[in-house]
């Protein structure tokens, strides 16, 4: 896997590129093993997360590192190094013994060395010239024996829990109101998407990181959706992932719901308007009816009406047929729009209630890309919906094209 060839470069960087000698004292063999034990338990502790939901019966244990988890779903602490932090500064309880391995007979125990800013990890980034053999992007963490201080491995982890592979298969472009669909195939190619929309706390770590200037970051809600940024901003967090902003045909294919999944290249792409279901006049967006507002369908669009029924969680599993998280409803959502380029706006929000013809796929009005504000978005004769809102959340996410997919069966 891809983790273990990053455990053995960064050992390898480490013998040599770092002058410390190593005392001879012990079995070099048997501590390097037992320091990539230790690391594969950090990684089954990244990728897991809360899975405990130590944070549900204390949400505001890891206040500093994630934000207020109140309502919050555990999926935003996983493959979160910031949960990592907290976790291992024990502030959510007894910490398991991860840095205490016994390969053989012997144990041996680990902790992590901090970096320039104090925390126990350092994003990387092709971008910034970190080296060729590294990921697009990852985090790196560094291990120290305590036995033996001089001893110490460098290792990169991904992110493997938000990334969604696109199936290869025939799709179609914008809402099914329109008569021709312009449709599209991603049968030669791969694509992964972010299930969810980019948070603060994901922001704050990159401008930390990078130091780029006037992002504004929403330091109160940390698990929030990061809406504050101009699209040009968004582009770059993008790019410093080895990613590019969310194509608006690629976000129309991970919503509407293929009438056969195992025909991958139908004649014709049908289109509906919700992602959960083909019954469509049975949902309560179709009825349009506020009494039919309740915490459940709430997690499938929440639109206005839904404030005075249950709280926002951006991380609660509603899914789409292939995995993509919050498509209608919660905050606005920018995308690059390659047919129409001036419809880079997914409308549908928690500012329109029930009744809004905005809360439908593939329908998008048009955003500016810098301010905030009203002014800033044209929506056409619907417009003046928004005349009572003095600031719009704009969120967004990210997606990249790979070249290829390691399969179990390659080398």
């Amino acid at each position: 896997g891809v983790f273990l060839i990053l455990i053995a470069v960064a050992f390898f960087a480490y013998q040599h590129f770092f002058s410390r000698p190593i005392a001879t004292h012990f079995n070099e063999k048997e501590l390097t093993d037992a320091m990539v034990l230790a690391a594969k338990n950090v990684q089954t502790r990244f990728k897991a997360g809360d899975e405990d939901q130590l944070l549900v019966k204390n949400p505001q244990a890891c206040e500093e590192f994630l934000g207020n988890m109140t309502n919050i779903s555990s999926f935003y602490t996983r493959c979160n190094p910031s949960f990592l932090e907290c976790y291992y500064q024990g502030k959510v309880g007894k910490i398991q013994p991860d840095l205490e391995v016994t390969p053989i007979l012997k144990t041996h125990h680990f902790e992590f060395a901090p970096y320039r800013n104090g925390k126990i990890y350092r994003l990387i980034s092709k971008t910034d010239g970190s080296g060729s053999f590294l990921p697009s992007f990852g985090m790196e963490f560094e291990l120290i024996s305590k036995e033996h201080p001089d001893f110490r491995m460098r290792f990169i982890l991904e992110d493997s829990c938000h990334d969604l592979f696109l199936p290869r298969r025939k799709y179609a472009y914008a809402e099914e109101t329109k008569t021709e669909a312009l449709e599209w195939d991603n049968l030669d190619s791969n694509i992964f998407i972010d299930r969810f929309q980019i948070t603060n706390r994901d922001v704050l770590d990159w401008v930390e990181t990078t130091g780029v200037k006037d992002v504004r970051v929403n330091l109160e809600k940390l698990p929030f959706p990061a809406t504050e940024l101009t699209l040009e901003q968004m582009k770059s967090f993008c790019e410093y992932r080895g990613k590019e902003l969310l194509s608006a045909q690629v976000y129309d294919a991970a919503t509407f719901l293929p009438t056969d999944l195992e025909d991958v290249e139908p004649i014709k792409v049908k289109r509906g308007a919700y992602y959960w279901t083909k019954d469509v006049k049975s949902t309560f967006l179709y009825k349009k009816d506020p009494k039919l507002i309740n915490s459940e369908n709430c997690r499938y669009a929440y639109v206005q009406n839904c404030k005075t029924v249950t709280a926002y969680d951006p991380f609660y599993l509603s899914p789409s047929w292939m995995g993509f998280n919050q498509i209608l409803g919660g905050a606005m959502e920018a995308v690059h729009n390659p047919f129409e380029p001036k419809l880079n706006l997914k409308v549908s929000s928690y500012y329109f209630n029930v009744h809004s013809s905005w809360h439908v796929l593939g329908k998008r009005g048009t955003w500016n890309g810098t301010g905030h504000t009203p002014q800033d978005i044209i929506l056409g004769k619907d417009n003046p919906l928004l005349d009572k809102v003095e600031k719009i959340d704009i969120a967004f996410r990210c997606m990249k094209k790979s070249p290829f997919i390691l399969k179990e069966t390659d080398e």
